[in-house]
């Protein structure tokens, strides 16, 4: 799927099935601490992500700017970043990264 078609598809579904269709492909905090938790990180550096909050079941504003429940609004963070970010946060945050289109741009 290119960019064009996956960035259509994203403007004509909700956000409910967008992050369904994204979950297979999202990676947790709390999985990425656990033990063996570095192959996980490895193999998303150099990514760029969303970050979803389960506790405030939203996304991550730009800037780390408050949290927003539309993906248009939503912060795209480099993983690095990310990580830096929520490492400290424990289990009852539930943070989720999620690998971005190529077509967002990094904050």
């Amino acid at each position: 799927m290119n960019v064009e078609h996956a960035q259509q598809m994203l403007n004509h579904i909700s956000q409910h099935q967008f992050v369904a269709a994204r979950r297979r492909f999202s990676r947790s905090l709390n999985a990425m601490k656990r033990k063996n938790g570095q192959r996980m990180r490895a193999r998303m550096l150099g990514k760029q992500v969303f970050i979803w909050s389960c506790e405030h079941m939203a996304w991550w504003r730009p800037e780390r700017a408050g949290y927003t429940i539309h993906i248009e609004a939503a912060g795209v963070y480099s993983f690095e970043d990310a990580w830096n970010a929520t490492s400290h946060c424990g289990p009852e945050k539930k943070i989720v990264f999620y690998p971005v289109m190529q077509s967002r741009k990094t904050v």
